[in-house]
């Protein structure tokens, strides 16, 4: 059961923590056959989870399954729920390409990251 006071939600570091321990424990080698891709939102209280083609859909079938439950986003088969990103040519002549340098090559749930984000126009000025 979750250890928490009801008053105030568990820190996301639980949350990831408690989501990922219960994916191995329970989910991994079955939805890793057969569900690869899909999305799982895990109750950490419980331990149920809800299984479906996008995060918001699982999240929204976990939540009616359990409105006040707290949930980890697995994407099955994946190391993180989603990629963020998006791309522009290297030689694009325009002030909205941006770089973009994390702190640490890889992150597992839990962590933070320190981001500099400096736009290509600050860069040449």
């Amino acid at each position: 059961m979750l250890e928490t006071n009801p008053s105030s939600p568990p820190s996301s570091q639980y949350m990831a923590e408690r989501g990922e321990a219960i994916y191995d424990e329970k989910y991994r080698a079955d939805l890793e056959q057969k569900a690869h891709g899909k999305f799982a939102a895990i109750n950490v209280a419980t331990g149920d989870a809800a299984l479906a083609d996008t995060g918001e859909e699982a999240l929204r079938a976990a939540l009616e399954k359990d409105p006040t439950g707290f949930f980890h986003l697995v994407r099955v088969g994946h190391r993180a729920a989603f990629d963020a990103g998006w791309y522009v040519d290297a030689n694009a002549d325009t002030p909205d390409m941006l770089e973009v340098a994390l702190d640490r090559p890889e992150y597992h749930p839990g962590d933070s990251m320190t981001v500099a984000v400096t736009a290509r126009s600050a860069r040449l000025s």
